[in-house]
């Protein structure tokens, strides 16, 4: 067998090769991944039914810094808040017709990946 100019006297040698291969690929993967000193939150939007809610507004603000981090569900309710800083934050979702949910002392820590979904109540009429 023939590579790249090589000629490989077994399939022993190529089979190592790409052993050796997979395994420096998978090892970068991990550290490229660690890497991030951030957190995330994703999760669903649906209304009572479990219908999905598209469009609505979730905002998660840091209590330490003030910042917000702002993002819409898509057509399938998922929404997605990427690379927040460390901290606690209260995280809020609104969308016109629905009463806006609140959530408090939530605390994102570095790496994490939280889920949090949202069921949507039907916004009572003021006379």
């Amino acid at each position: 067998m023939v590579i790249r100019g090589r000629r490989w006297k077994s399939c022993g040698q190529l089979g190592t090769m790409v052993a050796v291969l997979v395994v420096l690929l998978a090892g970068t993967a991990g550290i490229v991944e660690a890497q991030s000193s951030n957190g995330q939150i994703t999760g669903l939007v649906t209304d009572a039914t479990g219908a999905a809610i598209a469009d609505a507004t979730i905002t998660a603000t840091n209590a330490a810094t003030g910042v917000t981090y702002t993002n819409t569900s898509n057509g399938s309710g998922v929404y997605f808040l990427p690379q927040l800083v460390p901290g606690p934050y209260t995280v809020s979702l609104t969308k016109e017709g629905f009463a806006t949910t609140r959530r408090t002392d939530l605390t994102v820590h570095t790496g994490d990946r939280l889920s949090l979904d949202f069921t949507l109540k039907v916004a009572s009429r003021r006379r």
